[in-house]
């Protein structure tokens, strides 16, 4: 798409329906990070908010793992998305983790299509992305993938969580690793290493 763009394309970016719904996530979380970061008084100042809250999406989605901030002491709500946001990860192609953007919108697109079917069962309404038509095999590869990736993280968060370890730190643990992100939350938080955790819970993760 960047190499697309430098060649004169400049509607290349714009275009794609993966790059809008990627800026469309790092903007919002940000934009929600930021809010309840200053209104719960957690940081000083609106530009220190959208400072630490853009810098830890980004770092987050794109599972770079950098901290410039200790987000285990943020608000709950913050933490719940960054835990999402691991699910959800970076781009297609790249080399970040988590799901990616394209399987999480096309989820999401299934759902839609699932729902305005059940409304209207006689209408034949072929499922899209960005104008393409989506194939029968890619949508139940992407439901399959989403399947095991529960299926793997409930195993993998009941077997950590056997070692003692709380259940925020049992969910993060296993989020932050299948996905390649870093830090999590509690014991394996920010600023903590994993060298705490029993030897089952660190084969495990």
């Amino acid at each position: 798409l960047y190499y697309r763009w430098l060649r004169g394309a400049r509607d290349a970016l714009i275009k794609d329906a993966e790059w809008r719904g990627y800026m469309a996530v790092l903007i919002v979380a940000t934009l929600f990070v930021t809010a309840n970061l200053w209104l719960s008084g957690t940081v000083d100042g609106l530009a220190t908010a959208l400072r630490q809250s853009a810098f830890q999406v980004v770092s987050v989605t794109t599972t770079t793992g950098f901290c410039t901030a200790d987000f285990d002491a943020w608000p709950v709500p913050t933490q719940i998305l960054l835990v999402g946001l691991m699910y959800v990860g970076g781009a297609a192609g790249s080399t970040a983790g988590g799901m990616k953007v394209i399987r999480v919108l096309l989820l999401g697109k299934v759902a839609i299509h699932a729902i305005r079917q059940a409304f209207a069962p006689a209408n034949v309404r072929p499922l899209r992305i960005g104008g393409t038509v989506v194939d029968d095999s890619v949508r139940d590869d992407t439901l399959v993938y989403l399947l095991l990736i529960v299926g793997v993280s409930l195993v993998a968060v009941f077997i950590v969580s056997l070692t003692g370890l709380d259940f925020v730190t049992s969910v993060s643990a296993v989020a932050t690793t299948l996905n390649n992100i870093g830090p999590g939350l509690g014991a394996v938080g920010a600023v903590e290493p994993f060298t705490a955790l029993h030897p089952v819970a660190k084969w495990v993760c």
